[in-house]
């Protein structure tokens, strides 16, 4: 399938959008109009839940699209490093993204583990 805006448009969802919309049924290859501007699209595959709010707060129903097709205002990249410091590799992903267009800014990076601390619930 083409990456560009003019290729059918392709979704990727989760499994609780699977389990609420699709509990009798393979979701591969449903169509589905989403959005404000009700495009159309195809579901082509099935990620694991994540917890998208908090970590107290249960996973909700998502749906992920090819950003070159679905081009937003912003976007979130999680990338996954072995050993060390992940955030000893902000020059690198830096130099990615120029590579890819100049103008796309990183903004906010952080590591899991911070996250996962910011989101943990406090103590009473």
């Amino acid at each position: 399938m083409s990456s560009s805006r003019e290729a059918r448009q392709a979704i990727i969802v989760n499994e609780t959008l699977v389990r609420q919309a699709f509990p009798d049924r393979d979701p591969i290859g449903q169509r589905l109009v989403t959005g404000m501007l009700q495009l159309e699209g195809e579901i082509v595959g099935v990620v694991t839940d994540t917890r998208s709010v908090d970590l107290a707060t249960p996973p909700t129903a998502e749906m992920f699209y090819p950003v070159l097709q679905r081009p937003e205002n912003f976007s979130n990249v999680l990338v996954k490093a072995r050993g060390g410091d992940p955030l000893a590799l902000l020059a690198s992903l830096r130099a990615a993204l120029r590579q890819v267009d100049a103008n796309i800014p990183l903004t906010n990076p952080t590591s899991y583990e911070a996250l996962v601390a910011q989101n943990r619930p406090s103590a009473a």
